[in-house]
């Protein structure tokens, strides 16, 4: 597989990986806000769904959710990927050699062209 293939490869990665993310944090805070009402709601500071105990497991897993939401911030959509590997595409056609065999004689056939057709227009321009 060449490199453009990768990163078809990566676009579908990316796309599941992101519909993962969002799930896994999303349920996260929906866990802890849930626990954290019930921690609220119990007057008995020994149990597991005490205010201190929550407090506790709320600071080891907030970063949970952040990682999740921040990674699904700075990850690219399926589109912007293909936009990459258009240009991917797009940078190996121009600097083909095939392609420059082609553009340089095109060039100097314009180039020489203009100048032709400038001249005329100069002629032309000052016989009136």
């Amino acid at each position: 597989m060449n490199s453009l293939s990768w990163l078809v490869y990566g676009m579908q990665v990316f796309t599941n990986l992101g519909v993962l993310l969002a799930i896994v944090g999303g349920f996260v805070c929906v866990w802890l806000l849930f626990w954290g009402f019930c921690a609220l709601c119990n007057d008995d500071q020994k149990a597991p769904l005490s205010i201190t105990h929550f407090v506790k497991r709320f600071k080891q897993l907030i970063w949970v959710p952040v990682v999740c939401f921040t990674m699904l911030i700075f990850m690219p959509n399926e589109r912007t990927m293909y936009l990459i590997a258009a240009s991917e595409v797009g940078d190996r056609i121009v600097n083909s050699q095939k392609v420059q065999s082609i553009v340089d004689p095109g060039s100097e056939y314009l180039k020489t062209w203009l100048k032709k057709e400038t001249e005329r227009l100069n002629t032309t321009g000052t016989s009136k």
